[in-house]
């Protein structure tokens, strides 16, 4: 063979390079998901590599010639695990409304890496799924529907991970202005004309117990209220 016949080789390479072989992949179409409009699968060369929400691959700028380097594979890699971790929490939700907190610890369960968990979270956040204000509305509501004192609110509020949302400042003698008017509810529904006063007195103080109100607070109530109806119970019985 001629020098002449003979094709220059880069350097570094014993056989030379495919010219097409050293153009870097890229983008070579983005498609709807059948049945999905609101998904757009990535395909680079033949191969699906990806699938994005077709906002997010806007976001992006991706089109066909793209060109498919490392850094926009990783890029596309974290959104699509955010997605997965949104789409688990999504399922999470359609039972009931849920706490940031509580949401955390689900993703953690599905072994969810915490910065994908969080930026999972704040998307959620950011369409109203998720609303911890909201959430401590809800409790509240609930506290003062069912009579319960505000210790038994705090650890409501403790389970559901709201120790960060800070309610409103409770005025002082609320607990005992419910524990009265819990007390007055519940003699009305226990007692009557033949009712022993005092059993009647032990078993609502201990409505009032399981509702978060301290020994002091629901004696003086259910006395209180005993009081008003014209009744009075032995000191000794009111404290059980």
């Amino acid at each position: 063979m001629s020098n002449e016949d003979r094709q220059p080789r880069p350097p570094g390479s014993l056989f030379g390079v495919d010219p097409e072989a050293a153009i870097a992949p890229a983008i070579t179409a983005i498609r709807e998901l059948a049945g999905s409009p609101k998904r757009v699968s990535i395909i680079v060369g033949r191969r699906r590599v990806a699938t994005l929400l077709a906002p997010q691959a806007m976001q992006l700028d991706l089109s066909p010639g793209t060109p498919w380097t490392a850094e926009l594979e990783a890029a596309i890699s974290r959104l699509e695990r955010v997605n997965d971790a949104k789409a688990i929490a999504i399922r999470r939700l359609a039972s009931r409304a849920r706490t940031r907190a509580e949401i955390a610890k689900w993703l953690a369960s599905k072994s969810i890496e915490p910065g994908i968990a969080a930026e999972a979270i704040e998307r959620l956040a950011d369409v109203g799924l998720l609303n911890d204000a909201i959430a401590l509305d809800d409790e509240r509501r609930h506290a003062s529907a069912k009579g319960l004192s505000d210790a038994a609110l705090r650890e409501r509020l403790s389970r559901r991970g709201l120790t960060t949302v800070q309610p409103p400042p409770v005025p002082a003698g609320d607990d005992s202005a419910r524990a009265i008017e819990l007390a007055r509810s519940e003699l009305s529904r226990r007692i009557s004309a033949s009712s022993d006063v005092n059993s009647v007195a032990r078993r609502v103080m201990g409505v009032l117990a399981r509702k978060g109100y301290e020994q002091d607070i629901a004696s003086e109530a259910v006395l209180a209220a005993m009081r008003e109806r014209g009744l009075e119970i032995d000191l000794a019985d009111r404290v059980e």
